[in-house]
């Protein structure tokens, strides 16, 4: 009775030893896991800056550059439109020339928004950032508390 006691109790011990193992396999798969995770992280990081002070700069530029433009527009309408204005009355030719002027800010205006929103590609770019956050930090709470309570480890 004593040495199939004893020879349970060696079983149960290789059985303890062989979880152990496991454990400390799974524990140090879960840190380059989380060293991994970490490091796309900071790459997906570097790249969402990245590529929002490019779409900065482009916006940076659209805006430098428009008012240059409109002005070279205005300037050549107003050129060719000078002859046409002249021929026609005074109050007649300022109506015209105000509806044109408010129908080309109109354009202006629009094309400025629409260069603005495809320059700006996507308004979501913290969202999946957070969650990859949310997950490491569970992560580790959890490996830290298995390391302090090694029965709470399943």
């Amino acid at each position: 009775d004593l040495e199939h006691r004893v020879g349970t109790y060696q079983m149960e011990l290789q059985g303890m030893d062989l979880m152990a193992k496991d454990m400390l396999e799974a524990m140090e798969t879960a840190k380059a896991d989380m060293a991994n995770a970490e490091n796309e992280l900071i790459a997906e990081k570097k790249f969402r800056e990245n590529s929002l002070s490019i779409q900065k700069k482009q916006i940076d530029r659209i805006r430098a550059k428009d008012p240059i433009e409109r002005h070279r527009r205005m300037q050549a309408r107003r050129d060719m439109d000078f002859s046409a204005l002249m021929m026609r009355e005074g109050t007649r030719g300022a109506k015209l020339e105000a509806s044109k002027a408010q129908v080309e800010y109109q354009g202006l205006v629009t094309s400025e928004v629409e260069k603005v929103k495809s320059a700006v590609q996507c308004s979501h770019l913290w969202v999946r950032p957070a969650e990859q956050t949310a997950l490491s930090l569970a992560l580790r709470r959890f490996l830290q508390s298995s390391a302090v309570n090694p029965a709470r480890r399943v």
